[in-house]
């Protein structure tokens, strides 16, 4: 396999064109190139951008695959719905202001809520026994 040359960068952030079919990704290089420039641009068409997303996040390190911990990132709010012909969709904006949706099935839709039932449970668990832990004992 060739060598893949590639550019660091230490920024990036995004815009949609005014005509509204085409996605600008606008990184900032670490070192500007030999002309100076400190940007890198991309252009993509709208209907290709979920790829873009997508292939991006194959490239952040899962924790299956790398015996550590997979990265998180937080989610501003998280928004149940239906569709218009009646699946279910999970909308998740990030913390960036991005949203991303998900349409799942009705098997999906009930396992996502038996885990997170099973989640907040634990998690209130924790969080009784951290209090307990942490009052002190009458005698």
């Amino acid at each position: 396999m060739a060598e893949v040359r590639a550019v660091p960068v230490d920024g990036v952030r995004s815009q949609v064109t005014a005509d509204g079919k085409t996605g600008l990704l606008h990184f900032h290089r670490v070192r500007p190139d030999a002309h100076g420039v400190q940007e890198l641009n991309i252009a993509a068409p709208l209907p290709l951008l979920p790829y873009v997303a997508s292939a991006a996040l194959s490239a952040v390190p899962q924790a299956a695959e790398s015996g550590g911990q997979t990265v998180l990132l937080a989610a501003r709010s998280v928004r149940p719905g239906l569709s218009p012909d009646g699946a279910v969709v999970l909308t998740i904006e990030m913390e960036m202001g991005a949203s991303i949706s998900f349409a799942i099935d009705g098997a999906q839709a009930e396992s996502l809520q038996q885990t997170l039932s099973i989640a907040l449970g634990r998690r209130k668990a924790q969080a009784l026994r951290a209090s307990a832990a942490a009052s002190p004992r009458k005698q």
